[in-house]
């Protein structure tokens, strides 16, 4: 996990590490060779998963996405991107081999401050279908396509698409 992650996240990957549930290893997302040591370490077991921030919060530190993808499946790890930041307007983790992707749609999707939404993208069907068996038992995810879901965030999140197509659009020049 990139030394300089998003607070929440650190702090929660550090806290479920102090019960024993994972183990956690930091590292300077930024520096390729270090996070490929850090996958396969000499004395110790391979990652099961890799987690990418680029850029990371809040210090902007940019991962060679694919690189690492490449290094943590030659170790039988899954690569998690966080991509928050860059959104899918500048990056496509998926593209990139990371398997899946995890976007904080309040932020930069979102783009009003009026949602409380996350989104976790995949291609692989059988994570996909782990990831939906997870929320079905724990719930706490919107979908417009399930009863009971916060639609009205999912309407809001819609509803700023338009927003974002405008901010896309280069500045008059002059």
């Amino acid at each position: 996990m990139p030394t300089h992650s998003y607070a929440g996240s650190l702090v929660m990957a550090t806290e479920l590490a102090a019960k024993g549930i994972l183990e956690l290893r930091t590292v300077d997302i930024a520096d390729t060779d270090a996070v490929k040591a850090q996958l396969a370490p000499a004395d110790g077991k391979p990652a099961s998963m890799l987690w990418i921030e680029s850029p990371t919060n809040p210090m902007l530190g940019i991962a060679d996405v694919r690189a690492l993808a490449t290094a943590a499946h030659e170790v039988g790890a899954i690569v998690v991107t966080d991509n928050t930041f860059s959104t899918p307007l500048v990056q496509q983790p998926l593209s990139l081999g990371s398997d899946v992707v995890l976007h904080s749609v309040t932020k930069y999707l979102a783009g009003h401050s009026d949602v409380v939404l996350g989104a976790l993208v995949t291609s692989d069907a059988g994570l996909r279908g782990e990831l939906l068996h997870h929320r079905i038992i724990h719930g706490g995810i919107a979908a417009r396509s399930r009863p009971g879901s916060r639609s009205a965030d999912c309407a809001r999140w819609h509803s700023g698409s338009s927003a974002r197509k405008l901010l896309q659009q280069p500045w008059p020049s002059g």
